[in-house]
């Protein structure tokens, strides 16, 4: 969240149901604030070549997600700066 400029501890918790010795399912809940809700659909809608390529299957068992984490890490720096500087328009 320091990207947004807010520093605070974001809690994510995982329930994760294991049966015969494999993931069943997996569900997640979490304390993110709007704002970066907000954000994720301004780069999805605004920069998405930063996440397309990257973020490709990072979260269904493909490649490594940490490429994807950097990218939106980008977008939400880009994100704040935009909205920073339309407060002083």
């Amino acid at each position: 969240m320091s990207a947004l400029q807010l520093y605070l501890n974001v809690t994510d918790t995982f329930h994760i149901i294991i049966k015969e010795r494999k993931i069943r399912s997996v569900q997640t809940s979490s304390n993110d604030p709007d704002v970066y809700y907000k954000a994720e659909e301004w780069i999805k809608q605004y920069r998405p070549e930063l996440i397309e390529e990257p973020c490709l299957g990072a979260w269904e068992g493909g490649p490594t997600p940490c490429d994807c984490i950097k990218a939106t890490i980008q977008g939400l720096v880009e994100f704040k700066a935009i909205k920073e500087s339309q407060k002083t328009l």
